[in-house]
Formats: C-alpha cells, sequence, structure tokens
C-alpha cells in the first residue's frame, strides 16, 4: 500500500529541542555515603555545576556545590577533560576543580559529610571557594594526593601534555611539571601506598 499523499516535508528542529531541555548528568562518583556528579544545564547556556547528596535518597534534594557564575569544564586538547577531583576525610569534602569562567584550578572544602541522613543538613562550606593557578594553560583530569597535599593533572602547553602538581595550601600559583610524556597523558592514578604515579 503506498502513500498517496507523497513524502512528508521535514520540520526543522529549534535549537532547544535538538539540544535538549533536560540537564545532563556526568562523572557520578561515591564519596563516602554520597553520590557526586556533575551536571550540564542547557538553561544555563550548558554551564556545568557539581552536586551532591547522600546516596540511595533519591527523594532528597540535592545540594549544588559551585554555584553560578562556577562553571567546570576544561579546555585540554580543545575538547576538555576531567574537570572534577574529589577527596573525603572523616567529615570533610575536599574538590578542586577546573573553572571554565577564567582557566583556574580552584578549591573548596565542606563539612558535614557524617550528617548524611538528616535532609536539613546540607554540607557547610569552611570557606570560600580558592584560586590555585593563575590563568594560562588549560589543566585537566585531576586527582588528589592527600598526603602531600596536592592536585596532579595534565597540563597543555606548547601543544605538548605534561603532568604537573599543584599545592592545595598556595592560591595564585603555577603548576609545578614532574613529567613531560612522549605522548598524550591522561588517566592517572597514584599506587596504592601513594608512592607512584
Amino acid at each position: 500500500m503506498s502513500n498517496a499523499s507523497g513524502p512528508k516535508q521535514a520540520i526543522p528542529l529549534a535549537a532547544d529541542v535538538a539540544l535538549g531541555r533536560s540537564p545532563v548528568l556526568r562523572d557520578p562518583q561515591l564519596v563516602g555515603d554520597w553520590v557526586l556528579w556533575l551536571e550540564q544545564r542547557p538553561q544555563e547556556k550548558g554551564r556545568t555545576t557539581a552536586l551532591i547528596r547522600p546516596w540511595q535518597a533519591g527523594d532528597q534534594q540535592p545540594q549544588e556545590l559551585t554555584p553560578c557564575p562556577c562553571n567546570l569544564r576544561s579546555r585540554v586538547h580543545d575538547y576538555g577533560g576531567g574537570t572534577l577531583a574529589s577527596h573525603a576525610d572523616g567529615d570533610l569534602l575536599l574538590l578542586v576543580w577546573v573553572d571554565d569562567t577564567d582557566g583556574c584550578l580552584w578549591s573548596q572544602s565542606w563539612q558535614g559529610l557524617s550528617q548524611n541522613r538528616n535532609p536539613l543538613n546540607s554540607l557547610k562550606p569552611i570557606a570560600p571557594p580558592r584560586r590555585l593557578t593563575q590563568p594560562g594553560s588549560p589543566l585537566s583530569d585531576g586527582i588528589i594526593d592527600h598526603h602531600r597535599q596536592r592536585w596532579l593533572g595534565v597540563m597543555e602547553a606548547e601543544g605538548r601534555d605534561w603532568l604537573v602538581s599543584v599545592d592545595l595550601e598556595r592560591a595564585d600559583q603555577m603548576p609545578a611539571v614532574l613529567h613531560q610524556p612522549q605522548d598524550f597523558a591522561g588517566y592517572m592514578t597514584l599506587s596504592a601506598d601513594g608512592a607512584r604515579l
């Protein structure tokens, strides 16, 4: 049986329909008894933020940890890379992120991880966010070396990748180069004893 009316005319999709109206959830990770994730928000021009809530507490409203104007995005290799590193230590949560608003590495700590089942208790910031690096070369794919109080990650400079270290106790610093790989670098991890990268 053929369609007597002929082929249907294609209807163009508006950009907001084609790109989606719903937030995109990415990079979930368990932090103790909490789940932490990134949320990219089309209604905020694609801004990406970090949210957290107690694990298996889907009825509880998530807490936004990096409110506007923070925008967690990396520009390494133009397409980006990992933007958020986390570390839990008892009641404390430490986040280190790459912020697209200035291209710098930032950190902030919160307390309250042990109060995860009380919906009235949210994590409390210990201090305002601190800018760890100066604007410059793009950074990404970091991890936190808590024992040495540093962020370890990838920096793109002069068309090459560098493994770098950033002191978590200092502001507005230049990353210290640890190693220059022959080619692409990423997805690093520390050995169980923290002695090797």
